[in-house]
């Protein structure tokens, strides 16, 4: 969104790239958790859900001075990840190895259900797939594909890998799915039909990758130890560091996160 700011620090200087300019508004500074925040999202009616080692999840209302509307509260450890399904459920995963679903149309919100040891390690994250699917990766070598259609919610499939599963991430407007390990003991972004439950692909990747899939222009991106690469394009491939976030800008270009706190803006290269 346009009327957001981004400052990148980068070598030690602040930046400022187009179309964004440097604008800080103290107000908007607030303490949203108890300790760290591990995910972030933009939900369908403009406010903003978070999740936190604090295990609770919280939605503040950005148009209402960023006053928390909900909190959600029911996990026994971290919450590691969100997201919004189309029903406008909230999908979350934690450290106790259930994934919740989320009923936010009251004012109160509540869950609706609980999946039980979903994995039998740590859950890293949930997506929506389509209306009635959704799939979940853990330190258990495992993405498990689960049934939004029915409750209890059936598990589908079971995609087995060599090492934990750090992310995953759907390609837009198709059945398949991108899974990556955070490990050079399964150094591969392995690509999955949704319709099979079948590997299709599977991309070497030399250096260890960290929990940060994402999908642009039809490519998949991870960050490694020294680079950001996709399948099917290198963008500004060179040493920054180690690439700890990425965040899709538009259709060509990223915001790169950096383990020692800078980021910078790289653009999607023909090679």
């Amino acid at each position: 969104n346009n009327n957001y700011t981004y400052i990148v620090e980068y070598f030690n200087n602040l930046s400022i790239f187009e179309p964004v300019t440097l604008s800080i508004n103290k107000k908007t500074k607030f303490i949203a958790h108890n300790t760290q925040i591990y995910s972030l999202i933009i939900l369908q009616d403009g406010r903003i859900a978070s999740c936190s080692g604090d295990k609770t999840i919280k939605i503040f209302d950005p148009k209402n001075n960023f006053n928390t509307d909900i909190i959600l509260e029911g996990h026994l450890n971290a919450v590691t990840h969100i997201s919004q399904a189309k029903n406008a459920k909230i999908l979350s995963c934690s450290f106790d190895y259930c994934i919740k679903i989320w009923n936010i149309s009251k004012k109160s919100g509540g869950c609706e259900y609980t999946i039980k040891n979903a994995h039998n390690d740590v859950i890293r994250k949930v997506i929506p797939i389509s209306h009635e699917r959704f799939a979940s990766c853990s330190d258990d070598y495992t993405v498990k594909i689960w049934s939004f259609s029915t409750i209890p919610c059936n598990l589908l499939a079971t995609l087995k890998h060599n090492y934990c599963v750090s992310s995953i991430v759907q390609f837009k407007g198709t059945e398949h799915l991108a899974a990556g390990s955070f490990s050079v003991m399964d150094p591969f972004t392995h690509i999955w039909d949704l319709q099979s439950y079948t590997e299709i692909e599977k991309i070497h990747f030399e250096c260890r990758l960290y929990d940060n899939l994402i999908e642009i222009s039809g490519n998949v991106l991870v960050g490694s130890a020294n680079s950001v690469r996709g399948p099917l394009v290198n963008i500004e491939d060179g040493n920054f560091g180690n690439v700890t976030a990425l965040m899709e800008l538009n259709d060509n270009e990223v915001l790169v996160g950096l383990e020692g706190g800078n980021m910078c803006k790289v653009t999607a290269g023909s090679k």
